[in-house]
């Protein structure tokens, strides 16, 4: 880090501590997102991960899952 910038990241990082969700809500309610999911968890009746690698789409179940991953097609220059 730059030393003539002063301590600036961790004046940062010291005043996200003390921000809560609530005084942002208050003091900039149109730049917030609203907080939650408005559906209840998803419960699957069978939790455990099959005895077999399953060959077929109709036959995974959700503890088969082990990592979801997301790929974007944005591209950000500076």
């Amino acid at each position: 880090m730059c030393n003539i910038c002063g301590n600036w990241w961790m004046d940062y990082e010291e005043s996200m501590k003390h921000i809560s969700q609530e005084s942002l809500h208050q003091e900039y309610p149109d730049k917030v997102r609203a907080q939650g999911f408005q559906h209840p968890p998803f419960q699957c009746p069978d939790m455990s991960p099959s005895a077999t690698v399953p060959t077929s789409v109709e036959k995974v179940k959700a503890a088969d899952i082990k990592v979801i991953a997301a790929l974007g097609d944005s591209l950000t220059i500076q």
